[in-house]
Protein backbone atom coordinates (compact mmCIF):
# COMPACT_ATOMS: atom_id res chain seq x y z
CA UNK A 1 0.00 0.00 0.00
CA UNK A 2 1.05 3.55 -1.03
CA UNK A 3 0.17 6.72 0.89
CA UNK A 4 0.22 9.91 -1.46
CA UNK A 5 -0.15 13.38 -0.29
CA UNK A 6 -2.02 15.59 -3.00
CA UNK A 7 -0.69 19.24 -1.21
CA UNK A 8 -2.11 22.32 -1.55
CA UNK A 9 -0.25 24.19 -4.53
CA UNK A 10 0.30 27.64 -2.51
CA UNK A 11 3.39 28.17 -1.48
CA UNK A 12 5.34 25.14 -3.61
CA UNK A 13 7.35 25.85 -6.47
CA UNK A 14 9.05 23.08 -8.32
CA UNK A 15 9.54 22.01 -11.78
CA UNK A 16 7.87 18.97 -10.86
CA UNK A 17 4.93 18.08 -13.50
CA UNK A 18 2.15 18.82 -12.26
CA UNK A 19 0.02 15.66 -12.82
CA UNK A 20 2.44 14.12 -10.83
CA UNK A 21 -0.06 12.46 -8.02
CA UNK A 22 -2.03 11.22 -10.70
CA UNK A 23 1.04 9.44 -12.73
CA UNK A 24 1.87 7.89 -9.55
CA UNK A 25 -2.19 6.47 -8.83
CA UNK A 26 -2.02 5.30 -12.82
CA UNK A 27 1.26 3.40 -11.92
CA UNK A 28 0.06 1.48 -8.53
CA UNK A 29 -3.19 0.44 -10.52
CA UNK A 30 -0.83 -1.02 -13.31
CA UNK A 31 1.33 -2.78 -10.67
CA UNK A 32 -2.06 -3.73 -8.28
CA UNK A 33 -1.01 -1.57 -5.41
CA UNK A 34 -3.45 -0.03 -3.37
CA UNK A 35 -2.80 4.03 -3.80
CA UNK A 36 -4.42 6.45 -1.23
CA UNK A 37 -4.29 9.85 -1.51
CA UNK A 38 -4.00 12.30 1.69
CA UNK A 39 -7.24 14.71 1.26
CA UNK A 40 -5.48 17.94 1.07
CA UNK A 41 -8.45 19.86 3.19
CA UNK A 42 -7.29 17.38 6.34
CA UNK A 43 -4.31 19.69 6.61
CA UNK A 44 -6.20 22.69 7.59
CA UNK A 45 -8.04 20.77 10.34
CA UNK A 46 -4.31 19.54 12.22
CA UNK A 47 -6.34 18.47 15.70
CA UNK A 48 -8.51 15.81 13.93
CA UNK A 49 -5.04 13.70 13.42
CA UNK A 50 -3.06 15.61 16.60
CA UNK A 51 -5.46 15.86 19.17
CA UNK A 52 -3.06 16.82 21.72
CA UNK A 53 -1.46 18.85 19.33
CA UNK A 54 0.64 22.74 20.07
CA UNK A 55 0.54 26.25 18.02
CA UNK A 56 0.32 26.32 15.12
CA UNK A 57 -2.60 25.06 14.39
CA UNK A 58 -3.00 26.52 11.41
CA UNK A 59 -2.03 24.73 7.90
CA UNK A 60 1.40 25.25 7.33
CA UNK A 61 3.35 22.97 4.01
CA UNK A 62 6.20 22.48 6.73
CA UNK A 63 3.80 20.44 9.09
CA UNK A 64 2.15 18.52 6.16
CA UNK A 65 4.91 15.47 6.51
CA UNK A 66 3.37 15.05 10.07
CA UNK A 67 -0.31 14.99 9.10
CA UNK A 68 0.40 12.40 6.43
CA UNK A 69 2.75 10.10 8.34
CA UNK A 70 -0.14 9.73 11.36
CA UNK A 71 -3.03 9.34 8.76
CA UNK A 72 -1.01 6.19 7.27
CA UNK A 73 0.23 4.80 10.94
CA UNK A 74 -3.29 5.14 12.21
CA UNK A 75 -4.63 3.16 9.14
CA UNK A 76 -2.36 0.69 9.85
CA UNK A 77 -2.13 0.30 13.14
CA UNK A 78 -4.61 -3.41 12.96
CA UNK A 79 -2.08 -4.47 10.51
CA UNK A 80 0.48 -7.43 11.77
CA UNK A 81 3.16 -7.16 9.94
CA UNK A 82 5.69 -3.65 9.27
CA UNK A 83 4.74 -0.46 8.92
CA UNK A 84 7.36 1.48 6.71
CA UNK A 85 7.15 5.40 5.83
CA UNK A 86 9.72 6.22 3.16
CA UNK A 87 10.13 9.95 2.16
CA UNK A 88 9.63 11.07 -1.58
CA UNK A 89 13.45 11.93 -1.22
CA UNK A 90 14.31 8.49 -0.54
CA UNK A 91 14.73 5.98 -3.37
CA UNK A 92 15.81 2.30 -2.56
CA UNK A 93 18.62 1.28 -5.20
CA UNK A 94 19.47 -2.11 -4.27
CA UNK A 95 17.90 -5.51 -3.01
CA UNK A 96 16.26 -5.33 -0.03
CA UNK A 97 13.41 -7.47 2.41
CA UNK A 98 11.96 -7.27 5.30
CA UNK A 99 14.23 -9.32 7.07
CA UNK A 100 17.26 -7.29 5.74
CA UNK A 101 15.71 -4.02 6.56
CA UNK A 102 14.31 -4.53 10.43
CA UNK A 103 18.19 -6.70 11.20
CA UNK A 104 16.19 -8.33 13.94
CA UNK A 105 14.13 -5.51 15.79
CA UNK A 106 11.04 -3.97 16.22
CA UNK A 107 12.08 -0.15 15.40
CA UNK A 108 13.99 1.17 12.67
CA UNK A 109 14.96 4.89 12.54
CA UNK A 110 16.80 7.53 11.64
CA UNK A 111 17.18 10.11 14.46
CA UNK A 112 16.88 13.72 14.30
CA UNK A 113 18.48 15.60 17.49
CA UNK A 114 17.42 18.66 18.91
CA UNK A 115 19.05 19.91 22.19
CA UNK A 116 17.40 22.64 24.65
CA UNK A 117 17.44 26.32 24.77
CA UNK A 118 19.45 26.49 27.80
CA UNK A 119 21.77 23.71 26.71
CA UNK A 120 22.67 26.22 23.84
CA UNK A 121 23.29 29.15 26.33
CA UNK A 122 25.05 26.85 28.68
CA UNK A 123 27.41 24.03 27.10
CA UNK A 124 27.77 22.38 30.85
CA UNK A 125 24.25 21.80 30.28
CA UNK A 126 23.41 18.24 28.52
CA UNK A 127 20.07 18.06 27.01
CA UNK A 128 19.31 14.98 24.40
CA UNK A 129 15.48 15.09 22.70
CA UNK A 130 15.96 12.22 19.68
CA UNK A 131 13.11 11.43 16.98
CA UNK A 132 12.37 10.34 14.13
CA UNK A 133 13.05 11.82 11.26
CA UNK A 134 10.50 11.25 8.33
CA UNK A 135 13.21 10.32 5.60
CA UNK A 136 12.66 6.53 6.33
CA UNK A 137 11.39 4.50 9.49
CA UNK A 138 10.28 1.42 10.14
CA UNK A 139 8.11 -0.37 12.52
CA UNK A 140 7.13 -3.99 13.16
CA UNK A 141 3.23 -3.27 15.09
CA UNK A 142 2.62 -7.23 15.86
CA UNK A 143 6.08 -6.49 18.25
CA UNK A 144 5.76 -2.59 19.71
CA UNK A 145 4.19 -2.03 23.00
CA UNK A 146 1.76 1.14 23.34
CA UNK A 147 1.22 1.42 19.37
CA UNK A 148 -1.41 4.27 20.60
CA UNK A 149 1.08 6.34 22.16
CA UNK A 150 2.91 6.69 19.01
CA UNK A 151 3.07 10.50 17.19
CA UNK A 152 4.66 12.04 14.62
CA UNK A 153 3.61 15.59 15.34
CA UNK A 154 5.64 18.67 15.86
CA UNK A 155 5.61 21.61 18.11
CA UNK A 156 7.56 21.38 21.51
CA UNK A 157 9.12 19.06 23.76
CA UNK A 158 10.22 19.02 27.36
CA UNK A 159 12.22 16.93 29.36
CA UNK A 160 13.92 17.66 32.60
CA UNK A 161 16.53 20.37 31.66
CA UNK A 162 14.23 22.20 29.76
CA UNK A 163 12.37 22.17 25.91
CA UNK A 164 13.11 23.14 22.42
CA UNK A 165 10.74 23.30 19.28
CA UNK A 166 10.65 20.29 17.13
CA UNK A 167 9.38 19.85 13.32
CA UNK A 168 8.07 16.59 12.17
CA UNK A 169 8.03 13.15 14.14
CA UNK A 170 9.40 15.28 16.59
CA UNK A 171 6.35 13.81 19.80
CA UNK A 172 8.24 10.16 18.56
CA UNK A 173 10.52 11.09 21.73
CA UNK A 174 8.74 9.90 23.81
CA UNK A 175 7.77 6.34 22.11
CA UNK A 176 11.39 5.66 21.43
CA UNK A 177 12.43 6.79 24.60
CA UNK A 178 10.41 4.28 26.04
CA UNK A 179 11.22 1.16 24.27
CA UNK A 180 14.26 -1.41 25.40
CA UNK A 181 17.20 -0.71 23.43
CA UNK A 182 17.32 -4.23 22.18
CA UNK A 183 13.67 -3.42 20.11
CA UNK A 184 15.43 -0.56 18.05
CA UNK A 185 18.31 0.52 16.02
CA UNK A 186 19.17 3.24 14.01
CA UNK A 187 19.82 2.58 10.03
CA UNK A 188 23.79 3.26 9.38
CA UNK A 189 25.09 5.01 7.08
CA UNK A 190 24.33 8.54 5.44
CA UNK A 191 27.81 9.42 4.47
CA UNK A 192 27.99 12.16 1.32
CA UNK A 193 28.70 10.66 -2.29
CA UNK A 194 31.20 12.77 -2.63
CA UNK A 195 32.89 11.65 -6.31
CA UNK A 196 31.24 8.50 -6.01
CA UNK A 197 27.84 10.30 -6.78
CA UNK A 198 29.38 12.17 -10.10
CA UNK A 199 30.20 8.45 -11.36
CA UNK A 200 27.11 7.06 -10.64
CA UNK A 201 24.96 9.53 -11.61
CA UNK A 202 26.64 11.21 -14.69
CA UNK A 203 23.49 13.05 -16.11
CA UNK A 204 23.42 15.16 -12.78
CA UNK A 205 25.55 17.72 -12.09
CA UNK A 206 28.41 16.46 -9.89
CA UNK A 207 27.87 19.55 -7.11
CA UNK A 208 24.31 17.62 -6.39
CA UNK A 209 25.03 14.04 -6.77
CA UNK A 210 27.49 14.81 -4.44
CA UNK A 211 25.71 15.49 -1.57
CA UNK A 212 23.30 12.70 -1.62
CA UNK A 213 23.36 10.30 1.37
CA UNK A 214 23.75 6.57 1.30
CA UNK A 215 21.97 4.50 4.09
CA UNK A 216 23.57 0.85 4.35
CA UNK A 217 24.74 0.81 0.46
CA UNK A 218 20.90 0.76 -0.39
CA UNK A 219 18.59 3.64 0.50
CA UNK A 220 19.76 6.81 -1.16
CA UNK A 221 18.76 9.75 -0.17
CA UNK A 222 18.32 12.76 -2.43
CA UNK A 223 19.31 15.43 0.50
CA UNK A 224 18.63 19.63 0.05
CA UNK A 225 14.87 20.23 -0.38
CA UNK A 226 13.38 23.68 -0.93
CA UNK A 227 10.13 23.71 -2.39
CA UNK A 228 8.65 26.35 -0.32
CA UNK A 229 11.42 28.80 -1.13
CA UNK A 230 11.43 30.36 -4.68
CA UNK A 231 15.06 31.21 -4.29
CA UNK A 232 15.91 27.78 -4.52
CA UNK A 233 14.02 26.82 -7.36
CA UNK A 234 17.11 25.62 -10.04
CA UNK A 235 19.29 24.30 -7.13
CA UNK A 236 17.29 22.32 -4.91
CA UNK A 237 14.36 21.29 -7.12
CA UNK A 238 14.32 17.52 -5.99
CA UNK A 239 11.01 16.86 -7.98
CA UNK A 240 13.96 16.76 -11.29
CA UNK A 241 16.45 14.85 -9.59
CA UNK A 242 14.27 11.98 -8.67
CA UNK A 243 12.81 11.91 -12.35
CA UNK A 244 16.36 11.81 -13.45
CA UNK A 245 17.09 8.92 -10.94
CA UNK A 246 13.43 7.36 -11.57
CA UNK A 247 14.80 7.05 -15.02
CA UNK A 248 18.11 5.83 -14.03
CA UNK A 249 16.78 3.13 -11.84
CA UNK A 250 13.60 2.22 -14.04
CA UNK A 251 11.27 3.09 -11.25
CA UNK A 252 8.46 4.61 -13.90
Amino acid sequence: MAYLDDRIPEGIFSHTASDTVARIVKKCEELGIVCRVFPAPLHKLRTFLHPATEDPHDDSISLHPSDLIQWAFNENLCHNGVFVNIDADMLLVNHTDINDLMRGRAFRWLPQHRGCGIARQDRNVECDIRYAWNTILAMDLSVLPNLDEFSMDCGKVCVWEGCDAVDTGGKSHWFISSLPEEMKERFYGGEFMRERGERMFPTIPAWRSSVFELYEEKWLHVRNGGHSDPENLNRFDNGQICEHLMKQFEVI
